[in-house]
């Protein structure tokens, strides 16, 4: 986390705004490592704060786009929140950056089977 920086702040509402400002700024700042954010992620999912979990998420996407694993917190988080299109989406980009994860496939094929038993057959 950059200096300064409070994890509190992370996980506040506040935190978006401050990020956003602050690349605004300086396009190429980092206020925060991947892990640190998936870890403040994370522990808001656990707490029940879905829509916090999905916020902090996005902006690790943002920060490390092409890291596999910020598309697998926010796919986890997603399907948390009943989101299976987008997190069919973000588990796919997982898979398309590391073809070898089994994990992320075999969630894929699970949402895949969810999407399919909860599609309306065409008329």
């Amino acid at each position: 986390m950059a200096p300064g920086v409070s994890p509190a702040l992370v996980a506040s509402p506040n935190a978006v705004t401050y990020y956003h400002g602050h690349r605004e700024q300086d396009s190429t700042a980092l206020l925060f490592t991947e892990s640190q954010m998936n870890r403040t992620g994370y522990a808001r999912l656990g707490q029940g704060g879905v829509n916090e979990a999905l916020t902090l998420f996005r902006m690790n996407i943002e920060a490390h786009p092409e890291s596999l694993n910020v598309y697998d917190s926010y796919g986890e988080a997603l399907m948390a929140h009943r989101q299976y299109e987008l997190a069919l989406k973000n588990y796919t980009r997982s898979v398309e950056l590391n073809p070898g994860n089994a994990s992320d496939r075999e969630k894929l094929a699970q949402l895949l089977r969810l999407l399919a038993a909860h599609t309306p057959p065409a008329l």
